[in-house]
Parts: structure tokens; sequence; C-alpha cells
């Protein structure tokens, strides 16, 4: 398995950005951090019509169809000279904010396409990164329920049509002469028809693999990994992973979310409170990658290794921002943490899972009992729970909360903190925190349970202290009781 992830600062939706003066810098920089982190292979998104010169000219900007071939040239050298792999994906120009700033627009080029006109400008953009960069795998189409909607052409919304598409793609390239190119097409496991568009593919001669796109984990999705997977290996292809990572919607939204156009999932991602949660997803995705000889791994929100967002301290703005103002945000965030060389506890922990080898310090300490709770005489129980780091160097902390079945309590969950180095903090209302952080505890009625607390990269064993307060309202102040968070691992 070839750990990877997306190269964001050479993603084809940047549009015009890509030939920005910065932009080469930018480049060295991400490879030289990804590769920092035990990455073998970076994955490049060269989206359809960016390279189609009709397109560029009917935008007013005939003269950067060489510029942009030569950017991609050179980003294809520059990652031959780190001495890592190159995957390149092919599809559709994504609109909104995913291409914001990128000077193109591609929905009305795609809209009066025929679809046989739409089918042959995407096959002329796959065979030129296949001449051009010569990656090591060209992935013709991985989600073809999402094209189909980006380009509103029928060539996608059948697995039949999908395959002869795909197929016309393998014979140009393969009628180029560009052997040694390994050429994959796939899905996305949320797609009913997921199995269907394999079995479809398979059946074509020249096509390497079959890869699969893994975002949603809702219902059954992960097990379909493993069941196309071995779909796939049957058949004697090849399995990639070019596009995996945890989409944070619920059940209800599988659905009614339409994540081509619609950004409102896609800025959960950003929070920092989803720390644990994307930590257990790639461990989910790596070990098995293994055991199911999937070939290529490669994670796709790869600046969420570098930076993020507090969530409480967004939220605390007035107004608070919205969902494409969060974006931009994480992307800053992202971009400022790569110049100074920071990494978030899910690029540590991606790292870890890739080398094998643990990458910080971690101590688990217990809080007994957190509550909001009735007591006698109207009294009104809440916990509050401080955290501190003497140390020199930030820590994560994650809250891991278990409600009490005496209680008749719910809303189990993780939330993560990151804590600076010398900074405590302190939860006035630790459920409600929690509750704000979207655990799913009731209100109006009693709640409470245990916690516990994982912090990861302290400098030392000694710096790290957990506490708790459960007081009810008397006279002018509080009243109640104070204990400490007991440590339940040895470092």
């Amino acid at each position: 398995m070839t750990p990877a992830a997306t190269l964001l600062s050479a993603n084809g939706n940047r549009g015009l950005q890509l030939l920005a003066p910065g932009v080469p810098g930018a480049v060295d920089l991400e490879l030289d951090r990804l590769s920092a982190l035990g990455l073998r292979a970076v994955t490049v998104s060269v989206n359809y019509p960016l390279l189609d010169p009709v397109f560029l000219a009917e935008s007013g900007r005939p003269e950067v169809h060489g510029g942009i071939l030569n950017f991609y040239e050179s980003v294809a050298s520059k990652v031959r000279l780190r001495g890592m792999k190159l995957t390149v994906e092919t599809g559709a120009m994504f609109p909104g904010i995913y291409s914001e700033g990128s000077g193109l627009d591609a929905g009305p080029f795609f809209a009066k396409l025929t679809d046989s006109q739409y089918v042959a400008g995407r096959t002329a953009q796959a065979v030129a990164p296949a001449r051009s960069m010569r990656p090591d795998a060209l992935n013709l189409g991985s989600e073809p329920d999402t094209e189909s909607r980006l380009s509103g052409k029928s060539a996608f919304r059948s697995p039949a049509a999908f395959a002869s598409m795909v197929r016309g793609m393998v014979e140009s390239i393969q009628a180029e002469g560009q052997a040694g190119v390994a050429l994959v097409s796939g899905t996305g496991t949320w797609d009913s028809r997921a199995s269907s568009y394999v079995a479809a593919l398979v059946e074509i001669p020249g096509l390497w693999g079959i890869d699969l796109h893994v975002y949603p984990d809702n219902r059954d999705f992960l097990d379909r990994l493993l069941t196309l997977a071995d779909q796939a290996r049957v058949s004697e292809k090849h399995v990639t992973m070019l596009e995996c990572w945890l989409q944070k919607v619920r059940d209800s939204e599988l659905g009614t979310i339409d994540s081509a156009f619609d950004s409102t999932a896609f800025p959960r991602d950003s929070w920092t409170f989803w720390e644990p949660l994307d930590r257990r997803f790639f461990s989910a995705m790596v070990r098995p990658a293994h055991a199911a000889r999937i070939d290529y791994v490669s994670a796709f929100w790869s600046r969420l290794f570098f930076g993020n967002l507090d969530h409480a301290a967004m939220m605390a703005a007035s107004p608070p921002p919205g969902s494409d103002a969060i974006i931009r945000l994480a992307i800053a965030s992202a971009a400022e943490s790569i110049l100074s060389g920071k990494t978030t506890p899910t690029g540590r922990s991606f790292s870890a899972l890739i080398i094998g080898e643990p990458t910080e310090l971690t101590a688990v300490k217990s809080v007994p009992v957190v509550l909001e709770t009735a007591g006698a005489s109207g009294a009104r129980y809440s916990t509050e729970l401080i955290l501190a780091n003497r140390g020199t160097t930030p820590v994560q902390a994650t809250l891991s909360y278990t409600p009490a079945v005496s209680l008749g309590a719910s809303g189990e969950g993780e939330v993560a903190i990151a804590l600076s180095a010398g900074r405590q903090i302190a939860l006035a209302d630790t459920v409600a925190y929690l509750r704000e952080c979207g655990l799913l505890i009731p209100v109006g009625s009693n709640q409470g349970g245990m916690f516990q607390i994982t912090f990861r990269g302290a400098s030392s064993a000694d710096v790290l202290s957990a506490g708790a307060r459960t007081t009810t309202p008397s006279g002018s102040g509080r009243a109640g009781l104070s204990y400490p968070a007991v440590a339940t691992h040895d470092f």
C-alpha cells in the first residue's frame, strides 16, 4: 500500500490561480511537508475543461493554455525529484466555493455541449496528462454520479454508458503509446449502483485497476469498500483509493445535501473537535488496505494535516462565519501552519499509521463525573472542567464522554480541544459545551457521565493537569465539590 494525499496547491479547481507567481513555491513547500509526514505519493486533480483550448478561448484567456500545461509538467518533475509517485485524477471542474477565485466558470460551457462533445473533450483531457505528466496512475473518473450532476450529461447515468466512455479513453491513451501509465476508473462507495459500475469497468481491456472514493461512512458504506475491492480482485484488477476523507453527514442528510453544489457539509471538516473521528477513520482505511491489497490510499483534505479551526472561538464571533467563510478561514489556517511547520494531531496520527511508529507523548486521565442535573429545593448542578498545560509544546486534548446509565443520560461522543503551551482553559458548563460541539445530549432532563481525557503532544509527563468542580448557585456565589482527574495510564 502506497500512502498518498492530494496536492491541494495544484488542484485544477484553482484555475487561473495556478499561474500566480507564488504557486510554484507553495507547491514545493506542500510537497516537502507531505513528504516529511512519510507520504510516498501525491494525487493531483486536473479537471476538465481546464486544458481545453476552446473553453479557455471562450473564457477570454486563450493565451494561458501553454502556461497551465507547463505548470503541470513542472509539478510532475517536482514530485519525482522527491522520490514520490504521482497519481493524476481527471473529472469535471467544481462550481462555487470549490473553484472560488479560479477566474473560470465551466457551467455555461458544459451546458452547450452535447453528450458526445463532452465525452470527446473529457477523453482529450485524459490523454493530455498521460502524455505530458507521465503519472504512475491516471484516474479516468471515479464519481459518475457527481460528474453527471456537474456536467448535466447522460454519459455517467448508467454503468454501461460510463464504462463506454472510459473504454474510449483507455483506447485513446493506448493509441498514443503511453505504456507504463496505470489507468484506473471506479465509483464512490456511497453510490447504490457501485457494484454495477465495477462490474462494467472490470470488462475493459487495458484498465489496470478499480478506484474507489470513500467519504461518508454511514450505513454499510465501509463494508462496501471491502466488497467492491474483492469484486475487482476477482477480475484480476488492482484497487486504488485516490480520494478518502470522513464526510460529516447524518444519515438523514444523505441524498438531501448535494455536495457537488452545496457546501453545507464540507466546512464541518474544519473543526478541531472532529480530529478523534478523523484519526479513527484513517485507521479504518489504512489497516484494511493492507489486507485488501489496495495499492494507493490517498487522503483528500490534506490541508487538515496542518491546520484547522477551533469551533468555540469561531462561533463566538458576531456574527459567526457562514459555510463559505469557514472554508476560507480553514484554508488560511492550513497555509499558515504549512509555512510555520505545524502539524495537527490528525496529520501526526496518519503519519504514525503509515510509518508504524508513535509520534508523540500520550497521557490519559479520567474525570469520574460531570453533571447537568436538578437537586433538592430547586438546585441545579453543573460541572466546570479545567485543563492545564504547563509544558513548552501545544497539546491536543480529546474528551471522550460516556453518559451515565443511572441518570438515563445519552449523547456519547468525543470532542477535541487544542491547548497551547503554558495555557489553562476552563469550560464553565461542560455538558452545555459538549452539546454546542455537536454531541446529541438532550436538553431539559438530568444529564451526566464520566470523561476520559487523552492528552497528546506534551513536552513531558508532569506538565498536564485536569480537574472538575460540580456546583450549584448559592447566595452570591456557588457551592459544591471539586475533584482532580485521575491518571489511568502510565506515560
